[in-house]
């Protein structure tokens, strides 16, 4: 139970038809307002006596869906939630909000659509009713649709925000707040102007400003840089040495062998000529005998 919020606990529903994990629900509510369920609503709800606001009574059968991603509720349901909230509009057959519902301020902090099951309230926070755009621009999907059924389907964009149990054994589904992690907020901007190096008095210079982030270093980023900048000289250094030395090696290797061809050479040379010299000196002493 460390998911659930504190000084929350489960609150428990019985299951009306096993088969779709179908519960009733008694009001539903827009920004701290209820939505009266008009008797003329295609809700197939029984009567009795349910949470406050319910419109005479009425509840409403919805079915607890793991497999939907939206909550789908009946036609005349739908236009009374959204025509609690500033900016909702149908767009053919679905409906839409402002893409910046839950940062416009139009609402009260914290405004959520909730459901009110045996008395207690369970809710979708409006910037999780925000799906995704629509062609027309800075306006989105609602996360509740209609349909002609009779019905409600829950599905995930409700399940999301609350920590349900699917009690089989005792045939009940149990229902807590979820306890939601702070959502970490952008930064905040702030102008900041560029001190003039001339003249000292932090004024900015030809006019020019920067913009920071608070608690970002702009100048880190730089360092970062600088620092890789000088690994990468650092490493072509270490090539070119390497480079040379190879060089001066292969002139070495490649300069021993041609001093020995030479000497080869000069000695071949030598000994041709003492041979010449030889035959020569025989073919004197030939002559001399004759």
């Amino acid at each position: 139970m460390e998911r659930v919020e504190e000084g929350h606990k489960l609150t428990y529903t019985p299951v009306t038809k096993a088969k779709y994990w179908q519960i009733d629900v008694e009001n539903v509510y827009v920004d701290g307002k209820a939505v009266v369920v008009r008797s003329g609503d295609k809700s197939k709800g029984k009567k009795g006596g349910g949470g406050g606001g319910g419109g005479g009574g009425k509840k409403l059968e919805a079915i607890m869906d793991t497999g939907t991603t939206l909550m789908i509720v009946p036609e005349k349901l739908a236009d009374s939630i959204h025509r609690k909230i500033k900016g909702a509009q149908e767009l053919g057959t679905s409906w839409a909000l402002p893409c910046n519902l839950a940062s416009s301020g139009t609402h009260s902090d914290g405004a959520k659509v909730e459901l009110e099951i045996e008395g207690k309230r369970f809710g979708i926070p409006f910037e999780d009713l925000v799906r995704e755009e629509t062609d027309v621009a800075g306006v989105c999907y609602s996360g509740i649709q209609a349909s002609s059924a009779g019905f409600l389907i829950i599905g995930d964009v409700f399940i999301k925000n609350n920590y349900v149990v699917f009690d089989q054994e005792k045939r009940r589904v149990g229902i807590a707040p979820l306890k939601l992690e702070v959502k970490r907020l952008p930064p905040t901007f702030v102008e900041v102007e560029k001190p003039d190096p001339r003249n000292g008095d932090g004024a900015g210079e030809d006019g020019e400003e920067q913009f920071q982030a608070s608690g970002v270093d702009l100048n880190e980023g730089e360092s970062e840089q600088e620092e890789e900048e000088g690994d990468d000289q650092g490493q072509v250094e270490e090539i070119n040495v390497e480079n040379d030395s190879q060089a001066e090696k292969q002139e070495e290797w490649s300069a021993e062998p041609s001093e020995e061809l030479e000497v080869e050479g000069e000695e071949e040379e030598g000994e041709g000529e003492e041979e010449q010299e030889e035959e020569e000196e025989g073919e004197e002493e030939e002559d001399t005998t004759e």
